[in-house]
């Protein structure tokens, strides 16, 4: 498959374009190769290694013009990845983690605005809502622990297989 590697390897999908950890990855090496001018360089004393989501999105609050760019592009990504789910699921609502929760308005706002150009079904657009998560900035945390018991429980469930 084309497209961005995420950090964990994988290309083209919607975490590589739309995860904090790959938009920082992203800035990096967009600064590394172009040098634009941009306070998030700065904020980070200089290095680029240093660049983390929060220095981005202080910038865009800032109104940096390097990180309005990127921040379009970022909202345009997730208004795409966004927009399939709702065409092909029609959710009634769509709860969005850590960056949503970190960003608020910055966020939410261009997306409900981007979002029609994805979505040509108008009643499931208007049907759904996509709101913060009521796990608040704890949801990573969440993720991890069911990551890990899910991995454990197929453990089982294989060594039962095989005492079948």
């Amino acid at each position: 498959i084309l497209g961005l590697s995420s950090i964990d390897g994988h290309r083209g999908t919607f975490e590589a374009y739309c995860g904090g950890k790959n938009l920082e990855r992203m800035v990096r090496l967009q600064l590394k190769y172009e040098r634009d001018e941009t306070s998030i360089f700065e904020k980070a004393n200089r290095s680029i290694d240093n660049i983390t989501f929060s220095m981005i999105l202080e910038a865009v609050r800032e109104k940096d013009p390097f990180a309005l760019k990127v921040w379009e592009n970022y909202i345009e990504r997730l208004a795409q990845g966004i927009g399939n789910l709702i065409v092909i699921l029609n959710p009634e609502v769509i709860a969005l983690g850590t960056i949503a929760i970190h960003a608020g308005d910055l966020l939410f706002k261009p997306l409900a605005k981007k979002l029609p150009e994805f979505v040509p079904i108008k009643p499931a657009l208007d049907i759904c809502k996509i709101v913060p998560s009521k796990l608040g900035t704890e949801i990573g945390n969440y993720a991890a622990l069911a990551v890990a018991l899910t991995s454990e429980l197929n453990k089982v469930r294989q060594r039962e297989m095989l005492d079948i």
